[in-house]
This record gives structure tokens, C-alpha cells and sequence, in this order.
């Protein structure tokens, strides 16, 4: 969400209470939560440019406190900022800043209203005041980052801050410093290679995979992203590279999803992962999904991620159940350099039409698209095992093959489902069948 935007909503509430952030998106994301920071370690002072308001202009300079005014808009409304070094907690931030910035009003502000973010990295705050003999109205957010703390303040009369507030924002915004590299970068629209979606590609990224919607791209400094993957995961499974295990919740399933990919460092203690802030996402009745920000160290290098994680039981007898993830992942160091790119990317990602259709199309299709995934990831397994053995182990974990006899493609089912899975199929017009034992290795 852009300042402007942000902050006229914001205007619209005072000087009512503000609610606290209801994005999907934790703090830790771009639109969860931005602010400019300057480089130095103690408040900055301004720079003598020219402003100009909606109803008038004046000289941008200091304020008080360390704070700049960024903007003006007639005789009295103004915009200052300021930023300075400072530990984790916002709420501490905020009782900083507010006490730098009393002396530039006539006596000390009196707050009316304020709320934050779960992480507390974030503060929105009403108050009201006087400045130069006349009432004003106000609003500051603070919001801290790797030990620094960015305060802006917007006030006028309490008839105009709604108005002028838009204004005195958008130069704010004009007139800020960009961050380092610029901030996003262009992006590319890219189809995928199989004909299935398009993505953004920002310059030096290139697609590894992709499949059906489903795309994995890597960045030129170590950044990943892998959009719309997902896995049939099964309870007695002993799947390499993938989940194995009883049914788990978003946060659980995305901590085994980690450890699997890097063979079990996690769980083995070559590794640690933590989560930063978790943001549960609206979904469909039984299914559990949240957006998570989270760090990984493993044999001694840092990274940090965004996932949106999706998990839902079948209810079979199996107690088989789904993993849906999006995710990107970038060195923990470069993090807020790389984010902000990684997440336009991942906003311009679509999927064609015609394969959500194909992917919804049946049940058994969706079945075995999923379970697809994991028989191609793992192909020379399934050639470990001589026909017998391979009829053993889908005995023990209680699952049929079937096939499609027009494009060979297999799945592996519920042994108790299997053949009015197959049935209803070929009811549908699909020409499926139960593959006999002395089949089962192709």
C-alpha cells in the first residue's frame, strides 16, 4: 500500500480510535509494513527544499527534536519525519519520538487514540494539540526496523487535516530519499515454459521449473521463490526431499517442509529456523492457512522467508492430507534489499485459465496431478523396487496404482477408493484402470 493511500485512510478515522492492522500480510512484508530510514544513528535535520501544500507552501527545515518538516499545506498543516536509532518495541519508539516532538507545539500533545501491530513494530496514534495559538489535529506512525525507528507526524485544524492530509502525503512521499537500489525493480512478463502462467522476472532471475502453474525461479544473489506448489502427504510415507507424517497446521507444516529439503538438519540440530510473525489468512471450511515470516540457519548461512502456506486434511483412511505453499527466501542479509523485488514478482504471477479448469476438472484428476509431483521429484525410487516389493509396499501403506490407458500416467490411491475412483472416471469419459501387480514397475 502506497504512504498516500495508508495515511488517507488513516485520516478518515481521526480522530476516532484506529483500529490495528487487519492485513493479511505480516509486518515483516512489503505491504505490511514500510518506512523510509536514513543512514546515520541519531535523528536528521532538513535539507532548506522547497515544498508546497494544497492550500499554501513554505520552506522545508527543522522542526524540533531532531524532526524535519517534509511538507506543508496552508498557515498552519504540516508534515515532519524523523528517524533515529532504537531497539525492537514501537510502543518504546513512539513515547521517544512523541517526547522529541512536544516542544515544536504550544504545550504538550494529548493523545486521543492508538493501536499497533501484534509484533510491535508498528504504532498509529491521534492526538491533539496546539500549535502557534490554533487547535490541530494529528497523526503520527512509527514503525521500527533493524534497530531504527522512522516517526512521521502529519497535523492541521481540525476542520482541514482530512483534506490537507492527502496532499502534504503524496509530497512526502515525492520528496523521500529511495531506498537502496531503488526500490523495486522492473520486471519482465515472462510465460512460462510449459504454457501454463506468466510471471514478472526482475533482470539477472531466471526460471528453474516450472509445471501446470506451479514456477521456481532463482535470483542473482541467492534469492528463490517457488509459487503454487504443493503435495499429496501421506502419514506412513518415506519420501525423500518431501513431507512425511501426521497432519500439521501452516507453521508445523512448513517447519517439516525445511528440514525435508535440507535432509533433516534441522531436526538433526545442524540447523535452526524460527518463526518472525505468523498471519492467519482467511479459508475454505477445514482448511488452515497463513502468511509466515520466518528465518532459517543451516551449516552456519542465514536466510529469511515469506511462505503462504495452505494445509487440509482428506479425511481418508489414509489420514493422507494437502500441502499448498508459496514462499520466497533471499540471504538473511540482503533481506530488505531483495523483498520488495521478490514480492512484485510474486503479485505478477498468474495462471492460465484453462489450467485451473484442467486441475478442478475431477478429483481423481487433482489426485493424481498432486501425487504427480511427488512420483516425478522421486522417479529412480520407484525403480529401487522389483514388481513384488512394490506390490508389498502399496499393501502396507494401504494404497493402489491406477493408470490412465490413454496417456500411461499413474497414481497411487486409496486401496478402499480405488475402484470407484476408477469407476466414476470412466463414467466421466476417462480411461482409467487398476494396475495389476506384475505391472507395477513400468
Amino acid at each position: 500500500m502506497r504512504l498516500a493511500s495508508c495515511l488517507v485512510l488513516a485520516a478518515s478515522l481521526a480522530p476516532a480510535q484506529i483500529p490495528p492492522d487487519r492485513h493479511n500480510l505480516p509486518s515483516g512484508s512489503p505491504a505490511g509494513s514500510k518506512a523510509a530510514t536514513n543512514s546515520s544513528s541519531a535523528p536528521q535535520q532538513g535539507s532548506g527544499q522547497q515544498g508546497s501544500g494544497q492550500q499554501g507552501s513554505g520552506q522545508q527545515g527543522s522542526a524540533s527534536g531532531g524532526f524535519t518538516i517534509a511538507a506543508r499545506s496552508g498557515n498552519v498543516g504540516q508534515a515532519l519525519n524523523a528517524s533515529f536509532s532504537s531497539g525492537p518495541s514501537a510502543k518504546a519508539a513512539f513515547r521517544t519520538a512523541i517526547r522529541q516532538v512536544s516542544a515544536y507545539f504550544d504545550r504538550p500533545p494529548q493523545l486521543l487514540s492508538g493501536a499497533g501491530d501484534a509484533a510491535d513494530t508498528q504504532i498509529q496514534a491521534t492526538f491533539k494539540a496546539s500549535f502557534n495559538n490554533t487547535p490541530v489535529a494529528a497523526l503520527m506512525q512509527v514503525s521500527t526496523n533493524n534497530g531504527r525507528a522512522s516517526a512521521m507526524l502529519f497535523f492541521d485544524r481540525q476542520d482541514l487535516l482530512r483534506q490537507s492530509l492527502p496532499a502534504m502525503a503524496k509530497q512526502v512521499e515525492a520528496n523521500a530519499p529511495k531506498a537502496a537500489g531503488g526500490g523495486p525493480a522492473q520486471l519482465t512478463r515472462t510465460p512460462l515454459p510449459d504454457k501454463s502462467g506468466f510471471i514478472g522476472l526482475a533482470p539477472g532471475w531466471r526460471i528453474a521449473t516450472a509445471y501446470k502453474g506451479e514456477v521456481q525461479a532463482t535470483g542473482p544473489n541467492g534469492e528463490a521463490l517457488m509459487l503454487g506448489a504443493s503435495q499429496h502427504v501421506f502419514p506412513r510415507g518415506n519420501y525423500p526431499k518431501v513431507i512425511n507424517g501426521p497432519y500439521l497446521q501452516p507453521w508445523p507444516a512448513l517447519q517439516a517442509y525445511e528440514d525435508a529439503i535440507f535432509d533433516h538438519a534441522l531436526s538433526q540440530g545442524r540447523g535452526s529456523i524460527r518463526m518472525l510473525e505468523q498471519a492467519p489468512v482467511q479459508a475454505r471450511q477445514g482448511q488452515q492457512s497463513a502468511y509466515i515470516s520466518f528465518e532459517i540457519t543451516v551449516n552456519g548461512k542465514a536466510s529469511r522467508g515469506l511462505a503462504n502456506v495452505l494445509t487440509s486434511p482428506f479425511n481418508d483412511d489414509l489420514r493422507s492430507w494437502f500441502f499448498y505453499m508459496s514462499i520466497v527466501v533471499g540471504p538473511a542479509a540482503q533481506w530488505t534489499q531483495s523483498l520488495p523485488t521478490m514480492w512484485e514478482m510474486w503479485k505478477s504471477w498468474t495462471v492460465n485459465q484453462e489450467v485451473y479448469r484442467e486441475r478442478m476438472e475431477s478429483a481423481i484428476k487433482s489426485m493424481h496431478e498432486i501425487t504427480q509431483i511427488i512420483l516425478d521429484t522421486n522417479a529412480a525410487r520407484s525403480h529401487a523396487f522389483d514388481n513384488h516389493n512394490y506390490g508389498w509396499t502399496e499393501t502396507f501403506r494401504g494404497v493402489t496404482m491406477i493408470e490412465d490407458t490413454i496417456t500411461k500416467e499413474r497414481a497411487e490411491v486409496d486401496t478402499n477408493y480405488a475402484q470407484k475412483l476408477v469407476e466414476e472416471a470412466n463414467a466421466q469419459g476417462y480411461k482409467w484402470r487398476i494396475v495389476p501387480v506384475d505391472q507395477l514397475i513400468p
